[in-house]
């Protein structure tokens, strides 16, 4: 028979919160435009690229947000370069998928 004991009940504990926080993360967190195989299908592939952009622009939100201090940044609705241009970063064209638009 399977026993649950105080360390592992702890743990499920923390890994639960964990989840739970990081889904919450993952709800209210938009890309405003990332190239994607639909973008690509409905609008053309060259038109889909020239108003798309890279996903590392989620990546490097992504790290800001989570590099703050802890709780100061919960339950808002976050779209990747609202949070850049509130951190500091000014030039997006090095996101862009096709530079030249």
């Amino acid at each position: 028979m399977l026993s649950i004991s105080p360390f592992n009940y702890k743990y499920t504990k923390i890994i639960l919160l964990f989840l739970s926080k990081l889904l919450d993360f993952l709800i209210k967190f938009f890309p405003k435009a990332i190239l994607t195989a639909a973008m690509e299908m409905l609008a053309g592939a060259g038109e889909a690229a020239a108003m798309s952009r890279k996903p590392e622009i989620m990546a490097d939100a992504a790290y800001v947000i989570l590099t703050k201090e802890n709780g100061s940044y919960t339950g808002n609705f976050a779209v990747d370069d609202d949070i850049l241009a509130a951190a500091g970063i000014k030039d997006f064209d090095t996101y862009l998928v096709d530079p030249s638009e």
